[in-house]
């Protein structure tokens, strides 16, 4: 039988970034763009869940 390991919660996260403002502005909206992807995505998995 597996053990179930606790999932790490991230409190806050750091970038250093050297480039543009515009090319910084794009990179933040991608990061931003995925993790709103990816938690709609989990949110509609336990929706479809539901009987």
């Amino acid at each position: 039988m597996a053990r179930k390991e606790t999932p790490i919660k991230i409190a806050s996260v750091e970038y250093c970034y050297v480039g543009s403002d515009y090319d910084f502005n794009r990179f933040l909206s991608a990061v931003v763009h995925d993790y709103l992807s990816k938690d709609i995505t989990a949110t509609s998995e336990k929706v479809s869940e539901k009987p």
